[in-house]
């Protein structure tokens, strides 16, 4: 049977920042229009979404590339804070007084229609607003702990105090900070991981972390109250390969009681959903019998493995990110490709089994996962490093819940894509 078309995804825009290097990955602000990226060439450059200019470049606190970058979302008005993670091993804390808000007099989180007004009067991109110097970019904090280079950096988004790590160490860690002077304490080192950890990812809802490893498991961590301390509650096997990334479902239209799934991506080429298992009944038995099967402790979590998206990458795929708006999912990696992924009743698929994914069993499920659109060659003969999700900010912007994808490369670009 002759593959289904899947339709192509548009450039939009591109970011370039101002010595093109490789870039590794990026960050959109969680609620300014603009995007933060790491580079290798020892930068942060920061971007306008609302018409692709560079408005920053921060630079002068780490000594080698800086792999990793992410937003703290604690709603402070007029100040954005950003963390950095650096093959030198260290993390870099950043604070900037936002010009954006101050000169708008509007905080971040209370933005308004009139803030984001896509005329020549609006809140990015217009006259009134100056490319920012390097200098507005305060270096706060230097975080050291880790033996080798940092891979991720992670805030909760249910606790902005809390700060996870992952290293080429083999270990995760977590910092809190216990002040507005920049006060950063470690409250765990977490060192179950045989392999480096390459991704961690918060739980959306709850202080929950998970990790990908190069030891091809994924480990779930939160501060067990039993033992006074933080732990492994669980760990997912089933990828052949080094687990390069990791994302939690959005709540979306999922009732509260709902448990949220996870998503990861791998060295072995696939995609996979995984979702907490129900808690086992307790067998009745005759006294002295001994049960059928080994209980975990009650602080252990089992989870399984709930679906695998088509394969369509042919190398490994390093990124993935599930939508917060349309809940699909966007996936990059070494080939070169990105592919948009949605979920569906089964009944609503397209005829091609090879462009649909299947359940634990290896069968069609009630729901499954089917490509929606694509981009071969997005950044020509390069390599993509990481793709996200972001809403659309540009003057072409139809609705409020548009969005677009970024995706980030060798060729030190980031591109902007609109869907079809």
């Amino acid at each position: 049977m002759a593959s289904e078309y899947v339709p192509i995804l548009s450039l939009l825009g591109q970011l370039s920042s101002a010595s093109p290097t490789r870039a590794w990955q990026s960050a959109p602000h969680p609620h300014l229009p603009i995007v933060a990226t790491a580079t290798s060439d020892r930068t942060v450059s920061i971007h306008s979404l609302r018409d692709f200019r560079i408005l920053s470049t921060i630079s002068g606190g780490h000594k080698r590339s800086i792999r990793s970058v992410a937003w703290r979302d604690d709603g402070k008005k007029g100040e954005s804070v950003l963390a950095t993670g650096s093959f030198d091993s260290s993390v870099g804390i950043w604070k900037r007084e936002d010009a954006y808000t101050k000169d708008e007099g509007g905080p971040p989180g209370g933005m308004t229609e009139d803030d984001l007004d896509l005329s020549n009067e609006g809140f990015i991109g217009s006259e009134s607003i100056r490319s920012e110097d390097s200098e507005d970019w305060q270096f706060a904090v230097l975080l050291t702990g880790h033996d080798s280079e940092v891979k991720c950096v992670a805030f909760s988004p249910s606790n902005p105090s809390l700060l996870a790590t992952s290293s080429r160490d083999k270990s995760l860690w977590i910092w809190e900070a216990v002040s507005e002077e920049d006060d950063y304490e470690t409250i765990a080192v977490l060192t179950d991981h045989s392999g480096d950890v390459k991704c961690v990812a918060w739980h959306p809802e709850r202080e929950i972390l998970a990790s990908g490893s190069y030891d091809d498991s994924i480990r779930l961590w939160r501060d067990i109250e039993e033992e006074g301390d933080w732990g492994c509650i669980g760990c997912i096997e089933g990828h052949g390969g080094t687990v390069w990334g990791v994302t939690w479902e959005p709540r979306l239209g999922k009732a509260s009681h709902e448990e949220l799934r996870l998503a990861s991506c791998s060295d072995d080429l696939t995609i996979r959903i995984w979702k907490k298992a129900a808690p086992e009944r307790r067998e009745e038995r005759k006294p002295g019998a001994l049960p059928s099967i080994i209980r975990p402790p009650s602080s252990t979590e089992l989870w399984q493995q709930d679906s695998i998206l088509p394969q369509m990458h042919s190398r490994s795929i390093y990124a993935i990110a599930w939508s917060k708006i349309s809940g699909r999912i966007v996936s990059c990696g070494g080939d070169g490709n990105i592919f948009v992924y949605k979920e569906v009743e089964s009944n609503e698929s397209e005829e091609d089994d090879s462009m649909q994914g299947t359940d634990s069993n290896g069968e069609a499920p009630d729901r499954r996962w089917q490509v929606v659109a694509q981009m071969g060659g997005a950044h020509d003969d390069y390599e993509i490093n990481h793709v996200c999700w972001a809403p659309r900010q540009d003057r072409g912007k139809q609705h409020d819940d548009e969005e677009v994808i970024l995706s980030t490369g060798d060729d030190g670009v980031v591109r902007v894509w609109t869907l079809p």
